[in-house]
């Protein structure tokens, strides 16, 4: 079976410098790679091939415009059109899909998955309409966008998994009366690996992985901090991940909820806003208390297993 995983434009897939969705697709396809002939589709990083073989995984990496050119384009397309986000439109990275497309007419896969953009699944089943494809959801976008582009989506999708019984729920609530089916896919870890770490569990230590950005819920963790370091003096935090606040359009425009809406205060305009998300977080650790919290920025994944096993409690965001 040929299998091809399709991610998103702008995720990094290959080690060290990986994003969370990258992981997964890396992980994965490794896996698979024992019993599939697996493809890995993905943006080419600067200073690496345009083709190369991982563990069996063969990775086709396509040279694209740099990311940033989209994001100001996005901000650009928000002033004209606030209710319709650029990244929301079939021709959004068409740079990425175009190639994409002609990659995989070419591979001609038995599976196509497809990671977290709806909009893109009427066009993979055009380029090979023999394929079984999976829209993998890593967030509430079938719920929060155009519901008839969503629609198309999940019609040319064959399964629609989301990364939790929440982002499914919503899903399902929305398009009750589609015939294509809906799974829960959850995020794995690599325990095995884990195991092996020879790292010595340090006692009132917490460790938070991910990017720092509002949506994580960060600031709640600092708010309760100095309350933990009040009841355990020996308590330390460490803060794991890249200094990237999300994109305001990607999420907070899209939502009514209320506690969502209000993560706009980290941003320009706001009333917490201090240049960037992590400088606001700095701001909230009162003095006294500064020395029991550290912010190490990104980290090759096997540092952060490294400081996962040594850690006595993981704060998910």
């Amino acid at each position: 079976m040929k299998v091809a995983f399709v991610s998103q434009h702008f995720d990094m897939v290959l080690p060290p410098d990986q994003s969370s969705v990258g992981i997964w697709t890396y992980e994965v396809s490794r896996r698979l790679a024992a019993d599939c002939d697996a493809t890995v589709i993905a943006r080419r990083p600067r200073g690496n091939p345009k083709r190369l073989e991982i563990d069996d995984v063969r990775v086709e990496l396509l040279t694209c415009a740099p990311e940033r050119v989209w994001g100001r384009a996005s901000r650009m397309w928000s002033r004209a059109w606030p209710g319709a986000p650029l990244f929301a439109q079939s021709f959004y990275a068409f740079d990425f899909l175009a190639q994409a497309l002609r990659k995989l007419r070419r591979l001609a896969p038995d599976v196509v998955h497809l990671q977290n953009f709806p909009h893109y699944a009427p066009a993979i089943r055009r380029a090979v309409p023999d394929a079984a494809i999976l829209l993998h959801m890593h967030c509430d976008w079938l719920a929060q966008l155009d519901p008839d582009v969503m629609a198309r989506g999940i019609a040319a999708s064959d399964l629609v998994a989301g990364c939790s019984q929440h982002v499914v729920m919503t899903a399902r609530e929305r398009f009750g009366s589609t015939r294509t089916p809906f799974a829960v896919l959850p995020n794995g870890a690599p325990v095995d690996r884990l195991a092996r770490v020879a790292a010595r569990r340090m006692p009132a230590k917490v460790l938070f992985v991910g990017r720092v950005s509002p949506e994580k819920g960060v600031h709640t963790l600092l708010e309760a901090w100095p309350e933990v370091v009040a009841a355990h003096p020996e308590a330390r935090l460490e803060i794991v991940g890249p200094s990237a606040a999300l994109p305001r359009d990607l999420l907070i425009d899209l939502s009514r909820d209320p506690e969502v809406l209000g993560l706009s205060r980290f941003y320009p305009g706001g009333g917490a806003f201090r240049g960037s998300y992590e400088m606001a977080l700095r701001e909230m650790i009162p003095p006294q208390f500064a020395h029991t919290v550290s912010f190490t920025g990104m980290e090759a994944y096997e540092k952060v297993i490294e400081r996962c096993a040594g850690a006595s409690l993981l704060v998910n965001p």
